[in-house]
């Protein structure tokens, strides 16, 4: 038709916007697919365009607008697929937004974002079942981006993944809104360990199962793991620390046990085994395997209520993990016909976890624990007095088993009656009764009922006498009094405090001028009869302690005493001399030569003929008497001298001639050497030209060096050597072969004849001889052996090599030349006088090297004198044949040794752990040993030191480290020592208690095995 047409190229545009729906960003070069909605539903691809790079697309669609109906699609990167518009039906702007959701993963376990995790989504229906819809991993971030249809617009999602620890799935809560969302896999773990209650040790391969406390308090299973080579084991529970709770169970002892409540999460310690039992013989200490033992419960009347039966292992162990242990409630396990004889044996009851110690014997009774506590002490005694101010009840109460509790009750006549439970203080029960509880000028009765765990009970009751007190207590030191020296080393100082009522404290501060205040109101123990003991080490040289006690008793009365105590004010040290000049100190010798003085006690010793010692030879008389062996007797003789003898300095220059001038009784004969032993002792202190004439004319010497052999026509050189390198002029000192050989020739024709020293001139080389020089005329004889003996006698080398021996002895095994030439002028200067030796021996003793702090404990005992120490310082009951064996056994077998150098004296023959390993054996079995006729023993410790008046743990270790180790003891020493008679300082020592004897000596054994006590 003819007209006017209006021909319209192209549409009204759609504007369309492409931006991520989570951050609003511009989505550039984002591939958009263009669809045409046909009239069936169904969509028809028309082309696919790109946003340009600001997201953005012109299209012109046909019939938009009119009739038509258009959908937009695209793809979302890394999330979950295709994504479509809405219907489009109008041109102009439009807003594509793609991605409605962001999830972050995270890992919750570290609250670390998870990457590369599969998240599956699954869409809620209405019926609340799950519809799968797509799965995607986390991108390196956590994060997955989401378009979900219709989210927010009523449709729901959820998430679901799979735990890191074991692959748990698990689901996030519902998400109905767009936006961002935070997905956390897992929980926060509980991190168990598992292990054995007693010994910490880890129980690996063990199940374990977790449940979850539901809110009406049952218990929903949740999961089993077993425990790894360290017994740990991790746990992802579900809501743990944000409101659920959980509990472990767990059977590894054949009990199932269960922890408590778990509300949070991290590290969960999960304790099994906590009761051990060992089941052994008590007489040999085997041990009983593959036994059954059966835990029982004791029930509210007293009845035993079945709890578990199970078997010891092959180490005779089980071990149970009973409810209710440490809530109060009593069990005991039994053991039935272990011996054959159909008897039930029953462990010690015990209310809380450790190890129990089932001891069984066939002639255990066959019952439960009847026998009631006993109390073994009460202080203050009965019908003491006791301050109206107050004071203090203390018991000891020892049970077969233990002691659970000890009531009081206090009855005042006009203050009433009151009851009270004792406190348990270092084992001690121990109760403060306040002014207020008594009334003074009255009698009041206190009874004490002591219960064990089993309700077994005694009692006791005690009346005191209430006064007003108002004198203060006395202190008393009857070890040492103001102006006594001590030595640098330390000291011990003992005493006592007495009351009219009861003492409450004892303190002590000790003040030393260099090292400042060593205590300060320290507490001091103090025992039931009033005795204290204190100990002190490491003072000033030359300075002055000050000891300041000061005491106060349950009124409130205070005294104080104060002794001041020079250190070492004496140029020669006490504890030296004690240590080199004795075979060991004595208790006795001690008090005396604190008494004495150095000087005094040096002069004394230096005059054996004024010291009384015959109640020494009374006792010797007693105890060879037995013998008829003249060789055992000088063994039994040499040991009992050494240990008992008041002339101790004659005794140690007596063993010091007998070993310089050395004989081997194998080779000789037993009244020989009985005789040089007492012509050795006869001038042990006077002339050494005397001590050689004595030896060389010696038929146990004679026939040692084979002198008693030697004649004109072979003349034997062994004596002649060992006369000049041994026992005068010493190795190498300024003599030749020929020299031997000469003083050879001039001893031929010495020997022995009707078991006496002779001369036989027939068989003596009467010819001239010419030795160090000095010519010795044909036809001397027995004469020329005199000039020879005198001359070596008067040599200096012999001065020279005797001091530097006797230096060794009593000074240092390294002694320096200055001593050793000072001794060698007071040898040689004093040679014609009767009192040679001692007046040597003199010098030796002032010198400043003999009392230098360096020389102190520089020297090993050799075994001689470490064990006539050891029964000089305890009082042993001594087996004389035990002993001479067992010094044969720490290689001293006394008057038999080969070697013409006789023992040394250094410490390098005597440092090994052989040696070591014999003199701790000899120590302990000493003073462990039971009484016997056949060995050493120590009958009585603990009334030895009572006898002593000392009570405490501190007094007990003052008088031993002064006696046994001159103070040369490390603090670590004296813990050590300290914690066996204290149970590891839980209780106070008890000097009377039955176990007192026990502790004393382990103790002693303990300090004599120190390295100190092999020191002198």
């Amino acid at each position: 038709q003819a007209g006017l047409i209006n021909f319209v190229i192209g549409n009204q545009l759609l504007n369309v916007t492409v931006t991520d729906g989570i951050s609003n960003t511009p989505l550039a070069n984002q591939a958009i697919g263009i669809l045409r909605r046909e009239a069936d539903g169904s969509l028809k691809g028309i082309r696919t365009l790109n946003t340009d790079a600001n997201g953005q697309l012109s299209l012109d669609l046909p019939g938009l607008g009119v009739d038509s109906v258009y959908v937009l699609r695209t793809q979302q990167l890394f999330g979950s697929g295709t994504v479509f518009s809405d219907d489009i039906t109008q041109t102009g702007d439009m807003a594509f937004k793609v991605g409605n959701l962001l999830v972050k993963v995270i890992d919750g376990a570290n609250d670390q974002a998870i990457a590369g995790q599969d998240i599956t989504v699954m869409e809620e229906m209405i019926d609340g079942s799950l519809l799968w819809f797509t799965r995607v991993p986390t991108d390196q971030n956590g994060n997955i981006p989401l378009h979900l249809p219709k989210l927010g617009q009523g449709r729901k999602y959820v998430m679901k993944a799979q735990t890191k620890l074991d692959s748990r799935w698990v689901n996030s809560s519902l998400i109905v809104n767009s936006g961002t969302f935070e997905f956390t896999v897992g929980n926060k773990l509980l991190n168990v360990q598992m292990q054995n209650t007693l010994d910490a040790n880890a129980l690996a391969n063990i199940e374990v199962t977790a449940y979850e406390r539901l809110p009406d308090q049952t218990l929903r299973w949740f999961q089993r793991k077993t425990t790894n080579t360290q017994g740990q084991i991790n746990f992802d529970l579900t809501g743990l620390g944000s409101g659920s709770s959980y509990v472990l169970r767990t059977n590894p002892y054949g009990t199932t046990i269960e922890s408590k409540d778990i509300d949070k999460t991290g590290p969960f310690q999960l304790l099994a085994g906590s009761v051990a039992v060992k089941l052994h013989k008590a007489k040999t200490g085997e041990v009983i395997p593959g036994q059954s033992l059966i835990l029982y419960e004791k029930g509210p009347t007293g009845n035993l209520i079945w709890r578990k039966s199970l078997l010891t292992d092959t180490a005779g162990v089980v071990r149970f993990d009973p409810i209710g242990l440490g809530d109060g409630r009593l069990f005991v396990v039994r053991a039935n016909n272990l011996f054959g004889n159909s008897k039930n044996h029953y462990s010690p009851w015990f209310s809380s976890k450790g190890w129990i110690d089932f001891a069984v014997d066939p002639e255990d009774l066959d019952k439960l624990d009847d026998k009631p506590p006993v109390f073994v002490s009460f202080i203050p005694a009965n019908n003491a007095n006791v301050a109206s101010q107050g004071f203090q009840l203390q018991m000891k109460v020892t049970d077969n088993q233990q002691v659970a509790k000890v009531e009081l009750t206090l009855n005042d006549p006009v203050a009433g009656t009151f009851n009270a439970a004792a406190n348990l203080v270092k084992g001690d029960w121990r109760f403060n009764v306040a002014k207020e509880m008594v009334t003074a000028g009255k009698l009041v009765t206190v009874t004490a009922v002591a219960y064990d765990k089993v309700g077994n009970h005694a009692s006791l009751s005690r009346k005191f006498k209430i006064i007003k007190d108002i004198k203060p207590p006395e202190i008393n030191a009857s070890s040492h009094q103001t102006g006594d020296q001590i030595d640098e080393h330390g000291f011990a100082l003992f005493g006592s405090v007495s009351d009219d009522t009861s003492v409450k404290t004892l303190l002590v501060t000790v003040t030393d001028p260099i090292r400042g205040v060593i205590e300060k109101n320290r507490e001091l123990e103090i025992g039931a009869s009033g005795h204290w003991g204190l100990a002190v080490s490491q003072l000033s040289r030359g300075q002055s302690v000050s000891v300041d006690l000061s005491a106060e008793d349950w009124a409130g009365n205070h005294s104080e005493k104060q002794l001041v105590l020079p250190v070492m004010t004496e140029p020669v040290s006490a504890a030296q001399l004690l240590n080199r000049i004795t075979f060991g100190a004595t208790p006795e010798l001690i008090k005396e030569l604190r008494s004495l003085g150095a000087e005094a006690f040096i002069q004394q010793q230096l005059q054996p003929n004024l010291i009384n010692d015959s109640d020494f030879e009374a006792y010797l008389a007693r105890v060879l008497e037995p013998e008829t062996n003249d060789m055992i007797k000088l063994q039994h003789t040499q040991i009992a001298r050494a240990s008992y003898s008041k002339r101790q300095l004659l005794e140690v220059m007596t063993w010091f001639w007998e070993n310089h001038f050395n004989t081997d009784r194998s080779k000789t004969g037993n009244d020989f050497e009985l005789a040089e032993n007492n012509a050795f002792r006869a001038h042990a202190l006077g002339r050494f030209r005397d001590l050689l004439d004595a030896s060389a004319k010696s038929p146990a010497m004679l026939l040692f060096l084979d002198n008693h052999q030697s004649q004109k026509l072979a003349p034997n050189e062994n004596y002649a050597r060992e006369l000049m390198e041994l026992h005068t002029l010493g190795v190498d000192n300024g003599y030749t072969t020929k020299d031997i050989a000469e003083v050879a020739r001039v001893f031929t024709g010495w020997r022995v004849a009707n078991r006496l020293f002779d001369f036989a001139p027939w068989r003596h080389d009467d010819g001239e001889k010419i030795v160090l020089g000095q010519t010795i005329p044909a036809g001397s004889g027995l004469e020329g052996g005199e000039q020879v003996l005198d001359l070596l006698a008067s040599h200096p080398g012999t001065a020279r090599h005797i001091c530097s021996k006797l230096l060794m002895l009593l000074v240092t095994d390294q002694p320096v030349e200055a001593s050793v030439a000072s001794c060698a002028n007071d040898f040689i200067a004093h040679a014609d006088e009767d009192n040679q030796i001692a007046q040597v021996l003199e010098g030796i003793l002032r010198s400043q090297a003999f009392s230098d702090t360096s020389n102190f404990h520089n020297k090993v005992k050799i075994p001689l004198e470490f064990v006539s120490g050891l029964f000089r310082q305890l009082p042993v009951t001594v087996n004389y044949g035990n002993t001479r064996n067992l010094l044969k056994g720490l290689d001293m077998h006394l008057f038999y040794f080969s070697e013409p150098t006789g023992w040394p004296e250094q410490a390098d023959r005597w440092v090994s752990s052989g040696q070591l390993t014999q003199r701790w054996q000899f120590a302990g079995q000493a003073v462990t040993n039971r009484p016997s006729i056949y060995r050493n023993y120590w009958e009585l410790p603990a009334q030895f030191f009572i006898d002593k008046g000392i009570e405490t743990s501190e007094g007990v270790l003052a008088f031993l480290f002064e006696l046994t180790l001159s103070h040369d003891y490390t603090a670590m020493e004296y813990a050590a020592a300290q914690a066996l008679l204290t149970a590891n300082n839980s209780e106070n020592f008890d000097i009377h208690a039955i176990d007192a004897d026990a502790k004393l000596r382990k103790v002693i054994a303990l300090i004599l095995s120190s390295p100190a006590y092999q020191l002198q």
